[in-house]
């Protein structure tokens, strides 16, 4: 009999029974192993038991799930059961994978799968060599941009669609942004196109760092990302995009640019059945500044 731990195990905690079971039934369809346990002071130890991803339950506090993933090393391992008034403060907190409480299972099984997907998409991109993963091996990935190893163009358009059939099906708020590296060709004439591709992969990670887990950004074009906010209001994107600018700010002064780089910026945000990628891409596209190089909004 063969006795080694299972790959893929998920951990759920709390008691909201509902959940727990469109949970176990998503789980098997998955073919992970399932483990529940009542409350945060019953999680066993990784020797026990070291699951893929963490589901917290709404009847667990919110302070007490925000805080249990504020002090996690690796947020991508959790996923939240929100209430519907609780969406407001989840995005606030800009580290979580979540679902909504009254999320049927066929939802909860595409929330877990996507967040398994960007753990092993992010694994691989990042080693940029193969790696073993379920017993297969992974090479980087296609969809990922060798210069970052962010998602590319083909990934993002991809997750568009994906966020569109959702909202679509589930009534969920979720916006695009483009942002546009204004002034790289400027700065690679002061400083060569190999400095300033340093500067693009450290870009990379400061956008990485500015949205939560649940979130997708991509390099789409040379000097463009894009990023994907899901169960996101237009609001909420413009404080992403505020909290982008102070950051780039930020990283331009220690890294004593000759001058700062400057991101223009472009939203859109689904309106209904009418959205296409393509008019999300385009609308977006038309609110970067003149000077900012086009970006092609076609889906493929």
């Amino acid at each position: 009999m063969n006795h080694n731990t299972p790959s893929l195990q998920i951990l759920a905690v709390g008691n909201q029974a509902d959940q727990i079971e469109r949970l176990r039934e998503a789980c098997m369809s998955i073919q992970a192993e399932f483990l529940q346990v009542s409350s945060l002071a019953s999680i066993p130890s990784r020797e026990v038991f070291d699951p893929s991803i963490w589901v917290l339950t709404s009847d667990i506090p919110l302070a007490q799930r925000i805080e249990v993933v504020g002090r996690s090393g690796e947020r991508t391992r959790h996923v939240l059961f929100v209430e519907p008034d609780e969406w407001g403060d989840v995005e606030a907190v800009a580290a979580l994978g979540s679902v909504a409480s009254g999320a049927c299972v066929a939802e909860v099984r595409l929330r877990l799968r996507e967040t398994l997907e960007r753990l092993e998409t992010r694994h691989v991109a990042r080693l940029g060599s193969p790696m073993l993963a379920r017993g297969g091996a992974w090479e980087l990935l296609p969809n990922a941009d060798w210069g970052t190893g962010l998602d590319n163009r083909v990934r993002f358009v991809q997750e568009i669609k994906k966020n569109l059939s959702r909202a679509r099906r589930y009534k969920r708020p979720f916006c695009c942004i483009l942002a546009c590296f204004a002034n790289h060709a400027a700065l690679s004439q002061a400083l060569g196109e190999e400095a300033v591709d340093e500067i693009v992969e450290d870009l990379a990670g400061v956008l990485e760092m500015s949205i939560r887990d649940a979130d997708v950004v991509a390099r789409v074009q040379a000097d463009t990302f894009g990023l994907l906010l899901t169960e996101t209001s237009l609001q909420n994107a413009h404080v992403v995009i505020q909290r982008i600018t102070q950051r780039v700010q930020d990283y331009s002064l220690t890294q004593r640019l000759p001058e700062p780089a400057v991101f223009s910026f472009g939203v859109s945000t689904f309106e209904g059945e009418h959205s296409t990628i393509e008019s999300m891409l385009e609308e977006a596209n038309e609110q970067l500044s003149p000077a900012s190089s086009e970006t092609d909004t076609s889906p493929l």
